[in-house]
C-alpha cells in the first residue's frame, strides 16, 4: 500500500466531505499499522463512525479501512496541566502492505503541523483563527498578515482583504473568499479545495503546487499568477481573467473555461482535453505542445498564439480567430474548422486529415502545397491570395 503525504491529503479531504466536517484533522498516526487518529466536531467524528458500521466506509482511495472507533486523545489543555475531560478522537485503521518507514515518515509529518497549529495560544489567536467559522459579509483586512498556518477549512471570509498575505500551506478546503483581495498573495501549497474563490482578486499570487480542485474561480483575476504544479482539477474558470498567468504543464482536461481571458498566458505542454473554451481569448497565448484534444474552441480568440505541436485532433474550432496563429507540427485531424480564419497561420507540416474546412479562410499561409490548397478549396474553404492591410 502505497500511501506518501499527497495521497494521505486526499484521503483527509475525503473523510472530511463524509464527515462533512470541514475541521477534520490528522492529528496522530500510529507507527504499529497505519491508524489514522482524527479529531473534529463531535458530530461529524459520529458519522465517520456510523458509515463504518453501516458498510458504507470499507475503503478510502482503493485503501480498506479496517476499523473505526472512538478513542480519548490528549489535547493541548492537558500537555499544559489544565484540568479538562479527555477529548473524543477517532481511530480509524487501514491495511494493506505497510511499509513502517513510510508510515513513521507520514506520522512526523503530521506531528510537525499539528505542532504548527498550536504555536498559536488560545487567547492570542492570529487575525485569520479568530474569524474561522464565522459567517460575514463584511470586508476583513487581513493584508500583509504574516504567515498563517491555521486550520481555516470551511471559513466564510467574503471580500476580506488578503493583499500580499502569506499563506503558504495554509488549510482553507470549502473556505468562501468570493470576491476577496488576494492579490500578491502566497498561496503557494494551499489547500483550497473546493473553496468559492468567484470575483476573487488573484493578479500577481503565487497558487504554485497549491491544491485548487473542484474550487470556483468564476470570474476571478488571476492575471500575472503562477499556477505551476497546481491541482486544477474540475476547477470552474469561466470567465476568469488568466493573462498573462503560468499554466505550464497543468492538467485542465475537462474544465470549464468559457469566456476565460488567457491571453498571453503559459501554457506550454498543459493538457486541455475536453477542456470547454468557448469563446475564450487565446491571443498570444503559448500553447506548444499542449493537449487540446476533443477541447471545445469554437469562437475562441487564437490570433497569434503559439499552438506548435499542439494535439488539436478532434478539437472544435467552428469560427475561431486562428489568423496569424503558429501551428507549426500541430495535429488538426478530425477537427472542426468551419467558418475559422486561419489567414497567415503557420501551417507547415501540420496534419490536416479529414478536416472540416467549409468557409474556413486561408491566405499568404506557410507550409501548405499547392495540391493542399486545392483540396481545401474542392472541401469548401475560402482560400484568399492577397494580404490583409
Amino acid at each position: 500500500m502505497n500511501v506518501d503525504q499527497k495521497k494521505l491529503k486526499t484521503i483527509l479531504a475525503l473523510l472530511k466531505k463524509m464527515s462533512r466536517d470541514a475541521s477534520l484533522e490528522i492529528v496522530d498516526i500510529s507507527e504499529a499499522k497505519l491508524k489514522l487518529i482524527l479529531e473534529g466536531s463531535q458530530q461529524g467524528l459520529e458519522r465517520l463512525e456510523q458509515l463504518f458500521q453501516s458498510g458504507e466506509l470499507r475503503e478510502v482511495l482503493d485503501v480498506p479501512v479496517e476499523d473505526v472507533s472512538f478513542i480519548a486523545t490528549n489535547t493541548l489543555e492537558h500537555e499544559q496541566n489544565i484540568k479538562t475531560n479527555a477529548k473524543k478522537g477517532l481511530a480509524l485503521t487501514m491495511t494493506g502492505d505497510i511499509v513502517p518507514a513510510d508510515i513513521a515518515q507520514l506520522k512526523a509529518a503530521v506531528i510537525e503541523k499539528s505542532d504548527n497549529l498550536n504555536q498559536t495560544k488560545p487567547n492570542q489567536k492570529s487575525p485569520l483563527a479568530q474569524k474561522k467559522d464565522t459567517q460575514t459579509t463584511e470586508p476583513q483586512n487581513l493584508s500583509c498578515a504574516k504567515p498563517i498556518r491555521a486550520n481555516l477549512g470551511g471559513s466564510y471570509l467574503i471580500l476580506a482583504n488578503l493583499m500580499r498575505a502569506n499563506l503558504k500551506g495554509a488549510y482553507l478546503i470549502f473556505a468562501n473568499l468570493s470576491g476577496g483581495n488576494l492579490s500578491g498573495a502566497d498561496l503557494s501549497y494551499t489547500y483550497l479545495s473546493g473553496s468559492n474563490l468567484s470575483g476573487s482578486n488573484l493578479s500577481g499570487s503565487n497558487l504554485s503546487g497549491t491544491d485548487l480542485s473542484n474550487a470556483d474561480l468564476s470570474s476571478a483575476d488571476l492575471s500575472g499568477a503562477n499556477l505551476k504544479d497546481a491541482d486544477l482539477s474540475g476547477v470552474c474558470f469561466s470567465g476568469a481573467n488568466l493573462k498573462g498567468a503560468d499554466l505550464r504543464d497543468t492538467n485542465l482536461g475537462g474544465n470549464d473555461l468559457i469566456l476565460a481571458n488567457l491571453s498571453g498566458a503559459n501554457l506550454r505542454g498543459a493538457n486541455l482535453s475536453d477542456a470547454n473554451l468557448r469563446g475564450a481569448n487565446l491571443r498570444s497565448a503559448d500553447l506548444s505542445d499542449a493537449n487540446l484534444r476533443d477541447a471545445y474552441l469554437n469562437i475562441a480568440k487564437l490570433s497569434g498564439t503559439y499552438l506548435n505541436g499542439a494535439n488539436l485532433n478532434g478539437a472544435d474550432l467552428s469560427g475561431a480567430e486562428l489568423n496569424s496563429a503558429s501551428l507549426r507540427d500541430a495535429y488538426l485531424n478530425n477537427s472542426q474548422l468551419r467558418g475559422a480564419d486561419l489567414r497567415g497561420a503557420d501551417l507547415s507540416n501540420a496534419r490536416l486529415r479529414d478536416v472540416k474546412v467549409k468557409n474556413t479562410r486561408f491566405g499568404n499561409n506557410l507550409g501548405i502545397s499547392e495540391l493542399t490548397k486545392r483540396q481545401l478549396v474542392e472541401r469548401g474553404a475560402i482560400l484568399e491570395n492577397t494580404p490583409d492591410h
